[in-house]
């Protein structure tokens, strides 16, 4: 009798915390569904874009140094390139991260920040480069050959990243074709290092300077015109990580 009795209690005691577990359960979906937003936000593009800005600033770091101690034009050319660049990524992650509206003005503001600042550092650097063709200068090709090469490397893998979220938004795809660039630029900053050392002669360093800041316009400008309406009027962020673009 006892043993029963025991049993049927436990069995009440059983049947009475199940009310509350489900509560507990339905609390905790609620809490779940009321955390920050930019908590909620974080999914597999905006994952590769955080990943694309450490990269991409590791990358500036490491170009300006170089270009600093080898006197490369062509590197410290690259490496502003490359800062322009993060200014966009980081205001990308900023925007995905945030509310729709605040998103959206973001995403704007990096794209003019991008283009406008793009073009602004083309003619700066055409500037430096008729500069050093009239007085050209000494440069250590060593550094600037291995410099650019492993700046191609790193460029290509923020390019990697970003080709995942660009396909759903004209403002990753214009940071996604800046980087794709970059690495293009890169090898052809190898290049010159590679010229200058087999020939001795630094004018190739100023050449490619020239060289990278006309393509660098011509490029924002093809941009610009091709996607301007999606530039000024962003789109929230599709990730469409799986499919073809």
């Amino acid at each position: 009798m006892a043993g029963a009795g025991g049993r049927r209690l436990r069995g009440r005691r059983r049947q009475a915390a199940r009310p509350r577990l489900a509560r507990r359960r339905r609390v905790r979906g609620t809490v779940q569904h009321r955390l920050p937003l930019p908590l909620l936000r974080v999914n597999h593009c905006h994952r590769r874009i955080l990943a694309a800005t450490a990269g991409n600033a590791a990358i500036v770091l490491g170009e300006a140094a170089a270009g600093h101690f080898s006197a490369s034009l062509g590197l410290s050319a690259d490496a502003a390139h490359n800062l322009a660049d993060q200014t966009g990524l980081m205001l990308l992650c900023l925007a995905f991260a945030g509310s729709a509206p605040r998103s959206l003005r973001l995403q704007r503001v990096a794209n003019l920040l991008n283009a406008g600042g793009l073009l602004l550092l083309s003619a700066f650097i055409a500037w430096q480069a008729l500069a050093r063709l009239r007085a050209p200068g000494a440069v250590a090709a060593e550094v600037s050959l291995i410099g650019g090469l492993l700046a191609a490397a790193g460029n290509w893998g923020v390019a990697a990243l970003l080709s995942v979220p660009a396909r759903g938004n004209a403002a990753v795809r214009l940071a996604w074709l800046h980087n794709r660039g970059d690495a293009v630029a890169s090898l052809a900053t190898a290049a010159s290092g590679a010229l200058v050392l087999l020939t001795g002669a630094s004018v190739f360093d100023a050449l490619l300077a020239l060289l990278l800041a006309a393509w660098l316009a011509v490029s924002v400008v093809r941009e610009l015109l091709h996607s301007h309406a999606e530039l000024l009027a962003p789109q929230p962020l599709r990730c469409e990580h799986g499919k073809r673009g």
